[in-house]
């Protein structure tokens, strides 16, 4: 599953383009970056390093017994494989967040344990690593060094006839990806935990 950090603060148009300029940054590094962009829009758009957009007006995914979709969910099913998540639609999910500060504006989020980092036109006391809107490349190496956890290949064994297969790391990644995503959209499927599946075949 893509590891996600939450884009909040009251400028919507500059949570937007911190978003793509960090996953375009990021993207150079040679990692998968996919945006969740609230707004209205008509659509399930994957565009700019899949792109899922949400919001009033728009269209919500929504589960078969019509109830909306999780941010894991949305991740497993729509934006999977990716390295990186950066949802603007889900500000109180309990998870890292980057906080972008307008000009006079103050942080609303320092109590907030999953802040990470603010982005702020100007110099701020904050108890938090500060970027300007234009340091994009430090922020990007941020991320990378103090946010997203070290990578580890996904954990899937896969036996024949309680024979182990051999399985490639990037084989591994693509079976979890793809049966996690289906997982999820079962009842109490999208908590996190061991998954075994077993399947008879003739």
């Amino acid at each position: 599953m893509s590891y996600a950090i939450c884009i909040v603060g009251s400028d919507d148009q500059g949570n937007r383009k911190l978003a793509r300029d960090l996953a375009r940054r990021l993207g150079e590094d040679g990692l998968q970056v996919g945006i969740i962009q609230g707004g209205e829009q008509s659509s399930l758009d994957q565009g700019l390093a899949g792109e899922v957009r949400l919001g009033p007006g728009g269209m919500v995914v929504q589960s078969r017994n019509g109830g909306p979709l999780s941010l894991e969910q949305i991740m497993g099913r729509y934006l999977p494989g990716l390295d990186l998540v950066l949802t603007l639609a889900h500000p109180d999910d309990k998870r890292a967040k980057i906080e972008v500060v307008p000009q006079g504006a103050e942080p609303t989020r320092l109590d907030d344990p999953g802040l990470k980092a603010l982005v702020c036109p100007r110099p701020l006391e904050a108890g938090k690593p500060v970027f300007a809107p234009e340091q994009v490349d430090e922020l990007a190496d941020f991320v990378k060094e103090n946010v997203l956890p070290k990578r580890q290949p996904a954990r899937v064994r896969v036996l024949l006839d309680g024979k182990r297969l051999p399985i490639k790391d990037f084989v591994q990644d693509i079976l979890a990806n793809t049966i996690r995503g289906m997982v999820g959209s079962l009842r109490g499927g999208d908590k996190p935990g061991r998954l075994e599946i077993y399947i008879e075949a003739d």
